[in-house]
């Protein structure tokens, strides 16, 4: 399994135990916060599953939301996202699967950074890439163009 399918299982597993603690504080709350909080805890793990499924569909969100063409956007989110769990309404599940999602979004941030400072990803879609062994005596890029 590579490093992308394993951010992928992980990012699934991370939103469903959010998915279960959102339905365990949406189904016995005490306080109108963590109604809240189990509410919108459902709202978001369901969009991060459907996101994670049906990734061949993101280029049309990535045409609405112009920010989505950065990788690692969706680890800002997760971070985002897990942070909203972290307090003293939350039951201990509900903290533990917030840093979870926290952890999986840090990943998520650290395998896109190193990814494009390996291949240096370009948005005009050039990908450069520096030669294994320097021939010619100067720190050029061979340029693939995709």
């Amino acid at each position: 399994m590579d490093t992308k399918n394993f951010l992928r299982v992980f990012t699934v597993s991370a939103s469903v135990s959010y998915l279960i603690s959102s339905l365990i504080l949406f189904l016995s709350h005490n306080l109108y916060t963590t109604f809240i909080l189990g509410f919108y805890g459902i709202l978001l793990s369901i969009l991060i599953l459907l996101s994670e499924y049906y990734e061949q569909y993101s280029n049309y969100f990535i045409k609405l939301i112009p920010s989505l063409k950065k990788n690692s956007f969706k680890g800002y989110l997760l971070m985002i996202i897990g942070s909203l769990y972290l307090g003293k309404e939350s039951r201990s599940i509900s903290n533990i699967s917030g840093l979870l999602l926290i952890f999986c979004g840090f990943s998520h941030v650290i395998y896109y950074y190193i990814n494009d400072i390996i291949y240096m990803n370009y948005e005009e879609g050039v990908i450069a890439f520096k030669r294994p062994i320097n021939l010619d005596n100067n720190d050029n890029y061979d340029e693939l163009v995709i």
